[in-house]
């Protein structure tokens, strides 16, 4: 809840006419493209250049999970207080966790706007933005690298699918997706994944 009230806070201030000409206010500023047009099959170059930024991170990711540092998230996770009393020191790990995450986040949007976008207005803190990466994640499955990934993949696709044909009842329908998946499966979808390929894999021994 502070994260979406602090969206709030930074786009009231970037939309402020004193500011316009730093922020283009509402009309938004124009960002250069990260690889030119003029380069040849300059759109080939932009997909691998995301997808190997996409799997670093994915596999640093899985380095911190398994790490010391990931150790302690987890513990502060799931009982801080405990966590306190084992030594510790949750105010750190938890600037820790913080920095790490924004610098992601923000790595994600200026690729993103250098790719895809060449625009970024205030609509960037519209509170369905921070809505959807929670979705990804809550459907994919909690506490996993893989999770999001998964959240992200299906529930882009049905998004973009069902919105061409039912236009924003497509809201309604990922609204229901999601409580399904909360109620029979709370670690999601990599949760049935998982189990499918056990279940495969024993069969096949």
């Amino acid at each position: 809840m502070v994260t979406f009230g602090f969206s709030i806070i930074v786009e009231a201030i970037v939309i402020d006419e004193r500011l316009k000409y730093l922020t283009g206010g509402w009309d938004g500023l124009f960002a250069k493209p990260l690889i030119t047009t003029g380069i040849p099959n300059y759109q080939f170059l932009i997909y691998y250049f995301i997808a190997v930024i996409a799997i670093t991170v994915y596999l640093i990711s899985l380095v911190i999970y398994n790490s010391k540092l990931g150790y302690a998230f987890k513990a502060i996770e799931e009982n801080e207080a405990l966590a306190k009393m084992s030594g510790i020191n949750t105010i750190y790990y938890k600037v820790i966790a913080f920095v790490i995450s924004t610098y992601l986040a923000g790595l994600a949007g200026a690729i993103d706007v250098h790719t895809r976008t060449l625009y970024v207005s205030p609509e960037i803190f519209h509170l369905q933005n921070s809505l959807w990466p929670l979705i990804f994640t809550l459907i994919g499955g909690l506490k996993t690298a893989e999770g999001p990934i998964l959240g992200a993949f299906v529930i882009w696709i049905a998004w973009t699918q069902l919105s061409g044909v039912i236009g924003y009842y497509a809201l309604l329908a990922i609204g229901i997706l999601l409580a399904i998946i909360i109620i029979f499966a709370p670690k999601g979808l990599i949760e049935i994944l998982t189990k499918t390929i056990a279940r495969i894999r024993g069969k096949q021994i």
